[in-house]
């Protein structure tokens, strides 16, 4: 594991700029539910098409724009918890063979 990788994600997951970030990304293109400004926006615009097959291609475009943004905004979190998986859990110290009053 890179240790780099690691500390660089934690710092970057508690910084009040990365908060300030998702505040933004969130504003514009919501949450799962998608109630961001630019997402409704570009849904409403999408249906005020006249064709419905463009008008459902567009939908499925802004759709999947969307999905990608949140699924780019959990990946730091995402690499983070994985990299946090791999750090070896200490052993146990395992007692040194031999009596504990010492030599006879």
């Amino acid at each position: 594991m890179d240790q780099s990788e690691y500390e660089d994600l934690d710092q970057l997951l508690q910084s009040a700029g990365w908060f300030r970030f998702q505040v933004m990304v969130a504003k514009d293109w919501g949450d799962r539910e998608g109630s961001g400004s630019r997402f409704v926006a570009a849904v409403v615009k999408a249906s005020n098409l006249v064709e419905d097959a463009l008008a459902v291609g567009q939908l499925r475009q802004i759709v999947v724009t969307q999905r990608e943004i949140q699924s780019l905004m959990r990946a730091p979190a995402e690499r983070f918890e994985t990299l946090k998986r791999m750090v070896p859990k200490s052993e146990p110290v395992k007692p040194k063979a031999g009596s504990r009053r010492g030599r006879l």
